[in-house]
């Protein structure tokens, strides 16, 4: 009964249309993969996805082959980022290199691939990925921590990519693209008032769950578990004050709320928000469900 309160109770507010991140990588990927096809004067590419998620991106998933552009309003951003690897074979394809270049030159070349990575994001622009900008933004150069911190207040879309058969190398490309330059306004304002959220009965009242902040976890045996000791330090080797799980504790177990950034607030720990609430959070309990004669199940 519990399980069933907190959604219903929560299930009246708004709910923000996240489309699928597997969908829109299968959509993305098919028009992108005409434009790598002519970007790297290829006649055939096999593009693998290696993640795929709604996330806010993260500095170990780029490299400084990094170009930027924003749309009409600051919540439309975009970013494309390829590894040296297929930055560099990209631009020895462009400029006709053979053989395989000293460090020394390739360093020379960085302005080029550069320039090459615009030219790329100057063509995804012209498809249907950005459907939400009415016109072609313009792709510069940018930086790692600028990009982050551009795109920390957004819900973000981080897709990265690995172009198989081309080299030996490992050639990856990432993009980031925040909701609004994915989604127009006029969709999001459909999808808004075609969403069925249930209201709150007044006779259940106000439904209160336990928020409860996990850095890490650890798995130990019942026998390791007999043996601690006050002071002993356990490790956890996976803790990251950036990505704290918000998880509420129900009768049937914790269920995940959403994840966090552990900080300070007037002199007091607290933890931010990252996005918004877990799809998984939201979804209609089975038993509100009802059959088509209207009778719930």
């Amino acid at each position: 009964m519990s399980v069933i309160a907190r959604k219903i109770a929560i299930a009246n507010e708004p709910v923000q249309i996240r489309p699928d991140e597997a969908r829109l990588a299968d959509r993305i990927i098919a028009d992108l993969e005409p434009i790598l096809l002519n970007w790297l004067s290829l006649e055939e590419v096999e593009i693998e996805c290696l993640s795929v998620e709604w996330e806010q991106p993260t500095a170990d998933i780029l490299s400084d082959r990094l170009v930027s552009c924003r749309g009409e309003r600051p919540s439309q951003r975009a970013a494309l980022c390829a590894n040296p690897a297929l930055a560099d074979h990209a631009v020895k394809t462009l400029l006709r290199i053979d053989g395989e270049p000293d460090a020394e030159a390739l360093s020379a070349l960085r302005p080029f691939a550069l320039q090459n990575m615009a030219a790329l994001g100057a063509r995804i622009s012209r498809t249907s990925i950005m459907s939400a900008a009415s016109t072609p933004p313009q792709w510069a150069t940018d930086e790692i921590p600028i990009v982050l911190d551009i795109f920390e207040p957004l819900e973000t879309l981080c897709l990265t990519l690995r172009l198989k058969g081309v080299s030996k190398e490992d050639l990856q490309l990432t993009l980031l693209m925040s909701h609004d330059m994915l989604i127009s306004e006029a969709d999001q304002a459909a999808a808004a008032q075609t969403d069925e959220a249930p209201s709150l009965p007044p006779r259940l009242g106000p439904c209160h769950v336990e928020v409860r902040a996990v850095g890490d976890r650890v798995s130990l045996s019942v026998a390791d578990c007999t043996r601690l000791e006050i002071g002993q330090v356990v490790a956890l080797p996976g803790l990251r004050f950036d990505q704290l799980d918000l998880d509420v504790e129900m009768g049937d177990g914790p269920v995940r709320l959403t994840d966090a950034a552990l900080g300070a607030d007037k002199g007091r720990k607290a933890v931010r928000l990252n996005r918004g609430l877990d799809p998984t959070f939201r979804e209609r309990p089975e038993s509100l469900k009802t059959s088509p004669a209207g009778v719930p199940e």
